[in-house]
């Protein structure tokens, strides 16, 4: 700058001289590779800041985009879960047109799974019209019976739990049995004749005895057999028709009273 302030008196004062006339070309020529870098340099970050501008702009095009993924993902999730729920409701809707006897209708609120407790609290209770000792089913079979019942919520007792016992037919051959929980993922149907033709693959169903189940609700098949202690009946592993961990909707069946 100070060489600039200095120079532009002399190129002012020698405008028309010969010797100003020289020096001009001389200071042009001496400048002009500065100015040219100077316009290089201008250009250059004239470029850098577009550069900067066009990134900032693609990051914010970059986070609305992500943005509005996550919201269509959302939106996405909510639907398949109305629709996994309207699945569940017609086919309670389905097994309630099914099923001859007056039901109620409960929704799982809690589950306790432990090694020896199997229990599920329902969402509706004696207002809504639950008794104890009401069986439990879903659409896949027998899933327990209520034995607790509180004004809005009851607690039912799942086949697996320990204290669980139905009496049961193998549905071809009509050998009868008491299935029972034993905490774990298999049931255990005792007391099978001896001779009985039961084998792995067989259903099993209620037998209807005594005044809590009606006959011929599935409750699982088959999966092995062996006898018993003493040797004196058959003893069958039975596959449970009714996922227990997955329980959500169930139907409480009002039995007429027996004759």
């Amino acid at each position: 700058m100070v060489i600039a302030v200095v120079l532009i008196p002399l190129l002012l004062a020698g405008h028309y001289t010969p010797f100003g006339e020289v020096f001009r070309s001389f200071f042009f020529s001496m400048t002009k590779p500065v100015l040219s870098v100077g316009g290089i340099l201008r250009q250059n970050l004239t470029a850098v800041s577009d550069g900067v501008r066009d990134v900032a702009s693609l990051f914010s095009e970059t986070r609305e985009l992500r943005n509005r993924v996550a919201a269509l993902e959302s939106e996405n999730a909510a639907l398949r879960d109305q629709e996994y729920e309207n699945n569940r409701l017609r086919t309670a809707l389905d097994l309630k047109k099914r099923i001859s006897y007056k039901t109620v209708a409960c929704r799982v609120l809690a589950r306790d799974v432990t090694h020896l407790s199997h229990w599920a609290l329902l969402n509706k209770g004696s207002r809504q019209g639950i008794k104890k000792e009401m069986p439990v089913v879903n659409e896949a079979g027998l899933a327990g019976k209520v034995v607790e019942v509180g004004a809005q919520t009851s607690r039912m007792i799942l086949l697996r739990d320990m204290e669980a016992r139905v009496s049961a037919l193998i549905e071809r051959t009509r050998d009868a049995g008491l299935v029972m929980g034993n905490g774990g993922s298999l049931l255990e149907m005792k007391f099978i004749d001896l001779e009985s033709d039961v084998k792995v693959g067989d259903v099993v169903i209620t037998a209807g005895l005594g005044d809590v189940y009606p006959q011929g609700i599935l409750i699982g098949k088959v999966e092995s057999l062996a006898r018993d202690k003493k040797q004196m009946h058959l003893v069958a592993q039975v596959r449970p028709a009714v996922s227990f961990s997955r329980l959500e909707e169930v139907l409480c069946l009002n039995l007429p009273p027996r004759e």
